[in-house]
């Protein structure tokens, strides 16, 4: 629905970019707190972290008849998760 959503003029558009934007300044505020960032380069950061994410999310999505594909992806986001609780 994000992908399908985003950029559109509509209701649903804006709601996408609502949502969007509140999971950003939250993961801005919580970089902010934990890694002590600027609160610009923890918006930056959430930014591009939220990007990567998505980005990872729709290629899995998109091609879901690789299975080596999914366990790459798969194994990318546990790596992450792990990270960001250091």
């Amino acid at each position: 629905m994000y992908f399908r959503f985003k950029g559109h003029e509509g209701l649903l558009g804006e709601k996408v970019r609502q949502i969007e934007s509140q999971f950003i300044e939250k993961s801005a505020a919580e970089m902010q707190k934990s890694l002590g960032l600027s609160k610009t380069l923890a918006t930056k950061q959430a930014r591009l972290l939220t990007s990567t994410r998505l980005a990872l999310a729709h290629e899995a999505l998109t091609n879901p008849t690789s299975p080596q594909k999914q366990k790459e992806t798969k194994e990318f986001f546990v790596k992450v998760c792990e990270n960001l609780k250091d």
